[in-house]
């Protein structure tokens, strides 16, 4: 007959818990992991858009999309590097955030004009995307606008304006002698 004993029962579970204990893998060190936070300005994202968990010397990546008309800027944060949409941070040995920035696109819009005649602005003006821009086309003495093409635009008198800008372009005035020659059928 065994004999129990409050004594033999606590030695019992002692043994019981000090070997579950060992079961952890060895006793080492617990491994870290930290939280990535994804922070993108406006007029773009960045994917996933949600906080990311990476154990401690891990690393990450998140993809960088700037809406239409728009660039990226500068992505930082965690270490990381930019390689062309992808941002992957560094070695994680804390939280951190990731952040994205974006900006307009911008292009030349390049006046031209024909003998006889000007424009202005005559210089190139940069035009923001989705943008448009004036010019004022004067034709010299004796002269008439023949015609300006380009960029999409059109001409209200002597002012043209250009369409959305979306690209390079050119804007081209053209001018034309403003006497006529008359027909006469005697």
């Amino acid at each position: 007959m065994v004999k129990k004993t409050g004594l033999s029962l606590f030695g019992l579970l002692v043994a019981v818990l000090l070997g579950l204990a060992g079961c952890g893998g060895g006793g080492g060190t617990p491994v870290s992991a930290f939280t990535v936070t994804p922070l993108a300005g406006a007029n773009g994202s960045i994917s996933p858009a949600t906080a990311v968990t990476v154990n401690q010397g891990g690393a990450t990546s998140f993809t960088v999309t700037p809406n239409s008309g728009y660039a990226i800027a500068s992505v930082t944060g965690c270490g990381g590097t930019l390689s062309g949409d992808t941002y992957t941070t560094g070695a994680i040995n804390a939280d951190c955030s990731v952040s994205a920035t974006f900006s307009l696109l911008s292009y030349t819009v390049t006046p031209l004009a024909g003998a006889n005649g000007s424009i202005s602005p005559a210089t190139a003006q940069t035009i923001g995307y989705n943008g448009t821009t004036s010019f004022t086309v004067t034709p010299a003495a004796g002269y008439a606008i023949s015609s300006v093409t380009g960029c999409g635009g059109s001409l209200s008198g002597n002012t043209y304006t250009t369409g959305a800008i979306t690209g390079n372009c050119t804007v081209t005035a053209a001018f034309a002698s403003a006497t006529g020659t008359a027909n006469f059928t005697w």
